[in-house]
């Protein structure tokens, strides 16, 4: 991708440490939302390492972000306890990483098999799950994101989806525009007990635009089923698809 006008320093967005440290967005035409690593820039170009790009058009409008990083997002958790609490990210080409707390290292984090020092992109689209042995605060700060994100949904995966919209009042999910891309009678949503359990309640099935979501026992439509800012919900997909999320001052 070029920008003629840029003044950028050649390798400035390159990989750090084996992984992706910025990305470019897409800010509009067909693949708005969508988000790519950058592999390598020079002073007024950038080169991402997934040829679909080329659906986004001849001039397509883009910002360059910084990702964050595990160690990043979990900067300001207070009361992680070494070698006890352990986050999992899910991946979206359908793999699973853990990593364990170890406040010794650069990063706070060690792969849970390995037991070596590492650390994982946390893209804006992606879930993890963070598992502690102690009570504590995990407090997010940031800028608002205020460009839209496709979420992809990908079928017989785990996909933990959320509206992450820290300040936002909780949304009916038949109004979230989740139901916009799913496959009706096929594809279900479960909300998690917000609890700490990780139990699952809210059982859902996608009857289709005319019906929403209906409960996956009865078949009956359902309300007041609601959906806070930052509550988790699990999406199951026949087939692999996306949820083009709204930025949260849009919501």
């Amino acid at each position: 991708m070029n920008c003629a006008s840029a003044t950028w320093s050649a390798g400035a967005f390159a990989p750090v440490n084996g992984l992706p440290a910025f990305y470019v967005e897409i800010t509009s035409g067909p693949l708005e939302g969508y988000l790519f690593d950058v592999v390598s820039n020079t002073g007024t170009s950038v080169t991402v390492g997934d040829a679909s790009i080329a659906s986004a058009g001849s001039s397509p409008s883009f910002l360059i972000r910084a990702h964050t990083k595990l160690s990043d997002a979990l900067r300001n958790a207070t009361n992680l306890n070494d070698y006890a609490d352990q986050v999992t990210v899910y991946n979206a080409d359908g793999s699973v990483v853990s990593f364990l707390r170890d406040s010794s290292t650069a990063t706070g984090w060690v792969d849970a098999t390995s037991f070596s020092e590492s650390d994982a992109v946390i893209y804006p689209s992606q879930g993890y799950v963070l598992t502690t042995s102690s009570p504590g605060d995990y407090t997010v700060t940031g800028t608002l994101k205020s460009t839209k994100t496709v979420v992809p949904l990908m079928a017989g995966l785990v996909n933990i989806v959320a509206l992450a919209n820290p300040g936002g009042a909780s949304k009916d999910i038949q109004n979230i525009n989740l139901g916009a891309n799913l496959a009706d009678y096929a594809d279900q949503v479960a909300t998690y007990v917000n609890d700490g359990s990780l139990g699952t309640s809210n059982a859902l099935l996608y009857g289709g635009a005319a019906d929403g979501f209906l409960d996956a026992t009865s078949f009956s439509p359902v309300t007041g089923v609601n959906v806070g800012g930052n509550e988790p919900v699990i999406v199951s997909v026949s087939s692999s698809t996306v949820w083009k999320l709204n930025p949260p001052l849009s919501q």
